[in-house]
């Protein structure tokens, strides 16, 4: 791909190996600017991305469905806040905590901070450690694996699933349900395909762990949950802490499996990165081999959903109409080549410090 003022960011599968050049090329023009074929405002540069991600006059309510479909309304006027929230419950996935705004989003993030206690992800760090020993049990004989199909994603998937309390015996109902089916297309236990809420199956799961908790509290992550209550000590719905749950299971699972998926391509494409983790760590299998993967290399980038423009304003010194749709791919390093350098540069895990929707700093 060498045509980057026509390309289609969104569908165009030549970007998915190495991304990087398309970004380059647009960070050469101008941090923000107008790109892809919808008018999608793209962000490159690392103040431009930060200073737009802790603006409260940007919405979060398009994050899943990005330009498809969409708005379920014509923006009107200056500040289109009213009508976002007027239509709020029609765009897709808007009953989730990662396309919440301002005092929703925060009210309903407050929920986890009664389920990840340092406790609880101690404990869940002693379910990894026992885990990967099985995954790895499983595969190691074999000499080669389809590494993302073979263990990074029912890895993650179990993670997930211990972190949320789901119990021991039922991780082999969820393994059959995730195991090999991409989200968005899963089939139910009665065969039937679930495409139009690829949550449903985590939805009905979760409501009757809920219900049956807080009907009969045990000593157990589950009746944690269910006894979560708000800061201001009142008790949300059912509902209301299943959508939480299941969008951090399906959530979690899915930027696991990448984050796990592209650490072992680093280490194949990088002998010295393997080295250093001989070194440092343990021994390792010499050399390790990975056949290149469909996927992308994110590190060294802040990249993040896209966000909606509430009100008219300025976005990096750029006038931007309300309801822009802004794309994120900027670089912590402002003028030059950014792509990936392993360098360990700490400021990679602040980059998005101060985003609400940020999962981890």
């Amino acid at each position: 791909m060498s045509d980057y003022e026509s390309v289609d960011y969104f569908t165009d599968m030549s970007l998915v190996p190495d991304p990087y050049p398309y970004f380059d090329h647009l960070r050469a023009k101008c941090p923000v600017q107008q790109a892809t074929p919808y008018g999608v405002v793209a962000v490159t540069g690392h103040q431009e991305a930060l200073a737009a991600y802790k603006d409260p006059a940007m919405s979060s309510c398009v994050a899943v469905a990005g330009p498809f479909p969409p708005l379920p309304f014509t923006p009107e006027g200056d500040d289109i806040s009213a009508q976002i929230e007027e239509h709020r419950a029609t765009i897709p996935m808007a009953e989730h905590v990662v396309t919440m705004d301002a005092e929703a989003h925060q009210k309903t993030r407050g929920l986890l901070s009664k389920l990840i206690t340092p406790k609880r992800l101690s404990e869940n760090e002693d379910f990894m450690w026992r885990l990967v020993d099985q995954r790895l049990d499983k595969i190691i004989g074999r000499g080669a694996c389809e590494f993302t199909e073979d263990f990074a994603k029912p890895l993650a998937m179990l993670v997930i699933a211990d972190l949320l309390g789901v119990p021991t015996e039922d991780h082999q109902e969820f393994k059959t349900i995730f195991g090999n089916e991409p989200l968005g297309e899963i089939e139910g236990t009665q065969g039937e395909t679930v495409a139009h809420n690829p949550l449903l199956f985590l939805d009905e799961k979760f409501t009757a762990y809920i219900s049956d908790r807080r009907r009969e509290p045990r000593s157990d992550v589950l009746t944690e949950l269910a006894a979560a209550t708000y800061s201001d000590g009142s008790v949300p719905d059912v509902d209301e802490v299943v959508k939480l749950a299941t969008f951090l299971f399906a959530a979690g699972t899915d930027t696991t499996t990448k984050l796990v998926s592209t650490a072992m391509r680093v280490l194949g494409e990088r002998p010295d990165i393997q080295q250093a983790l001989r070194e440092l760590v343990c021994p390792l299998p010499n050399p390790i081999h990975v056949d290149r993967p469909s996927m992308s290399v994110d590190l060294g980038y802040l990249t993040g959903e896209d966000i909606l423009r509430t009100i008219e304003a300025l976005v990096g010194g750029t006038e931007q109409s309300p309801a822009a749709l802004i794309l994120w791919a900027a670089s912590q390093l402002p003028s030059v080549n950014a792509r990936c350098r392993l360098t360990g540069d700490p400021r990679s895990s602040r980059a998005v410090n101060g985003w609400i929707h940020a999962a981890a700093m």
